[in-house]
């Protein structure tokens, strides 16, 4: 999370699923219609996608836009 409590986009878990798809930077580029340079930034956790990419993002990997956002460990830490 973020100072603000903001939640944070998570690029590890953009990576692990970019790669579990056996999927190249450039392929997922393509797919959500934006540069390698981004998905590169977004993996290093430089930048973080807008809410447009976000959605596009969840419906290539078919996951939540809260397990990108890492909100599942977020809440679990809470409830312990």
């Amino acid at each position: 999370m973020s100072k603000r409590g903001d939640l944070m986009f998570c690029g590890k878990r953009l990576k692990h699923l970019r790669l579990t798809n056996n999927m190249k930077q450039t392929q997922l580029a393509d797919k959500l219609q934006i540069s390698k340079g981004c998905i590169s930034r977004y993996e290093l956790g430089i930048r973080n996608p807008n809410l447009h990419t976000l959605l596009k993002m969840s419906v290539v990997f078919n996951v939540s836009t809260d397990y990108l956002l890492g909100r599942d460990l977020f809440v679990e830490s809470i409830l312990k």
